[in-house]
């Protein structure tokens, strides 16, 4: 419910996407008899917000109900994919299945969480189902700017403690692309059980997430507007901010999944959610692979 540099920018916004997303999860069949739907509220003090979000506990869904828990903000540790380890662990035992999705997000497709079902229990080896790409590997190439630059990087601003695990987050995607399978889902976007959930954590103490502390952004809209010559300033002001944002991703969301290679077992895309995955921040659908391709090229 804080702000964001992209829709939804505030409160306000967040609760004008959630509200259109409950109502489609009244109205989608998600294929099988009991879903519970899972929000979990990274606690960041707006009352607003958090007023809504306590309406929303015990309402109904098309086969459940909605659950709303409330995270510690923590300093802003580990975005989403904290938010999830949090859900799994408040919640141990009382599910089989997760499934883990952002909250700019809806998946529409009838039938959506049981394709993710049956894909677990025909595959042994399938650790996870990815719903969302990542459909090249541009984010995980083992080159100069992701290894030898983002080094100088974070020494010159104290990230060093980060740097072996991210090299071996990028090092392993890269390995696993090579080899033709998917190195890691876009956003954790997908479904697990929760005895692989269990492997995980025993294996790893906690589903992967970066555990830096978020510092403070600085709006340049802020105290008069922005120019080229104050934007070029609160850019380079803000650089801790987008360094932290960057190991989220890689050590968060990349690593939030890529960590089922490690305990054996393999991530595979569901077969027809394609195209169907509406983006609340675009305000569009996402792209298909073929088109994402195309538009890289």
């Amino acid at each position: 419910m804080g702000h964001r540099n992209r829709y939804p920018t505030n409160s306000i916004d967040t609760i004008e996407i959630t509200k259109d997303y409950v109502e489609h999860e009244k109205n989608t069949n998600p294929g099988v008899d009991n879903l519970d739907i899972i929000i979990v509220n990274h606690d960041c003090g707006n009352e607003l917000g958090n007023s809504y979000l306590d309406s929303l506990d015990g309402m109904g869904v098309y086969c459940g109900k909605i659950r709303v828990i409330n995270r510690p903000w923590d300093k802003g540790v580990g975005m989403s994919v904290a938010s999830h380890d949090y859900a799994v662990k408040q919640l141990k035992g009382q599910y089989d299945y997760w499934f883990f999705q952002e909250d700019d997000y809806k998946i529409c497709l009838e039938g959506y969480y049981g394709d993710g079902v049956k894909i677990l229990n025909k595959n042994k080896h399938v650790g996870f189902v990815s719903y969302d790409g990542p459909y090249t590997n541009n984010n995980i190439k083992e080159d100069w700017l992701n290894i030898y630059l983002v080094r100088v990087v974070f020494f010159l601003w104290g990230l060093n403690k980060y740097y072996s695990k991210y090299i071996s987050i990028i090092r392993s995607c890269n390995d696993i692309s090579e080899k033709g399978y998917i190195p890691y889902a876009d956003g954790g976007l997908g479904i697990t059980t929760t005895k692989i959930i269990d492997k995980v954590i025993k294996y790893n103490g906690s589903l992967p997430h970066h555990e830096g502390e978020q510092p403070k952004y600085y709006d340049c809209n802020l105290n008069g507007g922005c120019n080229k010559i104050k934007r070029m300033y609160y850019s380079i002001k803000n650089i801790p901010y987008y360094l932290w944002y960057w190991l989220n991703f890689v050590l968060g969301e990349m690593g939030f999944t890529r960590i089922y290679y490690d305990v054996g077992l393999k991530i595979i895309q569901h077969p027809t959610v394609d195209g169907k995955i509406y983006s609340y921040s675009a305000g569009e659908f996402k792209l298909t692979k073929e088109e994402y391709i195309k538009n890289i090229n």
